[in-house]
């Protein structure tokens, strides 16, 4: 998901990420400051207690006949220069956008960025988290989600009307792009289909082996799925489209290639945050994300 929205943003198909100003705490918050106002408080007080005093002392004067003594460094009875008397200091109010209200600008359609909604599908949707986490980041796109499981289908639709994108999503029961509707075609193609080698499932964490198998069987080498679902790729692509796909460990290369005999030359293969080979972006040479594809993987020595 991370990648795509990279690829998107790069290439000008969808606006920047929104940068929301830094949570910065009000001055007055700060221990710095209190230790600070602390002091000029008792300051104050000295100042004000002196001055009290001297009033005191004037008034004795008076009542003897004397003229009304004024404090020093005062004239007319003004306060004396510098005294923040009748003044709170203190910050109290909060800066700007630290009540989580949007920034100046923020959500708005970033220059050069399509005015189209992009389009987006997912095959072998599962519980639909990809699909629905890229319009959850994408107010403007929409999605189908396809499956050839119905009951996988049946909990994409519930956390679709959970997370309130049900409307922008539709449901396709297929196996691969079987049954999607003819000559329709997608912006980006996304997908985490099943990829684990056959015989390597039995020794797979009990976590993953409550997956169904329908969700975790590529075949003898894992790759069954990827041989159909990347000769259907140029169909199912718009001109210069993006294919997404999460693969599993040693699998890159293997997938790269069929990326290429299907006509998408622009391959990189990205790894995950532990370092093991997990996405595959693929699109025509001189397409839109070409450079941010080629960007991605330098050469060794470079």
């Amino acid at each position: 998901v991370e990648t795509v929205l990279k690829a998107l943003r790069a290439s000008g198909m969808a606006p920047e990420k929104a940068r929301k100003k830094p949570v910065v705490l009000p001055w007055s918050t700060r221990p710095e400051y209190l230790e600070q106002q602390k002091q000029e408080d008792e300051q104050l007080r000295a100042m004000r207690e002196e001055l009290s005093r001297l009033q005191r002392e004037a008034a004795d004067k008076t009542v003897d006949g004397g003229a009304a003594a004024q404090p020093e460094g005062t004239a007319g009875g003004e306060q004396p220069a510098g005294e923040p008397f009748g003044k709170d200091l203190r910050v109290t109010e909060a800066p700007a956008g630290f009540d989580g209200t949007p920034a100046q600008g923020e959500g708005m359609q970033a220059p050069g960025a399509q005015t189209q909604p992009l389009r987006i599908l997912d095959i072998g949707t599962g519980s639909g988290c990809i699909l629905l986490s890229l319009l959850a980041a994408l107010p403007q796109a929409t999605g189908v989600a396809a499956d050839i499981s119905l009951a996988a289908l049946k909990v994409a639709r519930t956390n679709a009307q959970a997370l309130g994108l049900a409307n922008r999503v539709r449901f396709y029961h297929s196996d691969l792009g079987q049954s999607l509707p003819q000559g329709v075609r997608y912006d980006v193609v996304v997908s985490n289909p099943p990829y684990i080698p056959a015989g390597d499932i039995a020794a797979l964490a009990q976590d993953v082996q409550r997956e169904p198998r329908l969700a975790l069987d590529g075949g003898t080498d894992g790759l069954d799925i990827y041989r159909r679902l990347v000769a259907q790729a140029p169909q199912l692509l718009k001109p210069g489209g993006l294919l997404a796909l999460e693969i599993g460990i040693h699998e890159g290369d293997a997938v790269r290639g069929l990326c290429r005999q299907a006509g998408l030359g622009c391959v990189a293969v990205l790894p995950d945050f532990a370092g093991v080979e997990r996405v595959v972006l693929a699109a025509e040479e001189g397409a839109k994300y070409a450079d941010f594809i080629l960007g991605l993987e330098k050469p060794e020595g470079v």
